[in-house]
């Protein structure tokens, strides 16, 4: 399925009413430390840069950095220079999509802290309202497809709109996710029941 700008408009009206926030703690707090942090590395990164920015998203995370990540992908201090290399010049397309901790959605956290205005943060839950599934979806393509159409939809000439209207859709979808995914998962666990059943007759 595309990821395309219809469908995400689509999805986001479905999306509850109510708030724009998500009541998590002190998240909106937390979320401008994380930006005001970020902000202060513009033209700055280095190593240790990338290692703490990417600890600081994990922070929202399950696993550690490190945890569940092949060897070829752990965060060196090799790679972190690499990396603070290409945030430093702006270039993204340089910058692999799973570098924090080999997932998509540490590093789709990451880069939204860094440019707020042009990263939208991807999870489960986003997933799962576009979806209509459970899956982890990692690959690239498919975040940049969410991207694309988030920034359509949220296109502002001030970047600071911009960033404010990505994030209110964004919390829209994790919304949404959160409210169908026990739904998805409870199907799901219903047909692997009967499909138990079925194989012992």
């Amino acid at each position: 399925m595309s990821l395309d700008v219809d469908h995400v408009r689509k999805t986001l009206a479905l999306a509850p009413a109510g708030q724009a926030g998500v009541a998590v703690g002190n998240y909106e707090g937390h979320r401008r430390a994380m930006l005001h942090w970020f902000e202060q590395q513009e033209g700055r990164w280095d190593a240790n840069g990338v290692i703490l920015g990417s600890l600081a998203v994990f922070g929202w995370m399950p696993t550690i950095l490190e945890g569940r990540t092949p060897s070829s992908k752990v965060m060196t201090t090799e790679r972190a220079e690499l990396i603070a290399n290409s945030l430093n010049a702006r270039e993204v397309e340089g910058v692999p999509f799973d570098f924090v901790n080999n997932s998509s959605v540490g590093t789709s956290k990451f880069l939204h802290f860094w440019r707020p205005s042009e990263f939208p943060i991807w999870d489960i839950n986003v997933s799962a309202a576009l979806y209509q599934d459970d899956r982890r979806r990692q690959k690239a393509c498919t975040y940049q497809m969410y991207r694309r159409a988030m920034i359509d939809i949220a296109r502002h000439d001030d970047p600071a709109v911009q960033a404010s209207q990505l994030l209110v859709n964004e919390q829209k979808l994790f919304r949404l996710g959160q409210r169908v995914l026990p739904a998805i998962r409870a199907r799901k666990k219903a047909e692997r029941e009967e499909r138990k059943t079925r194989s012992k007759t």
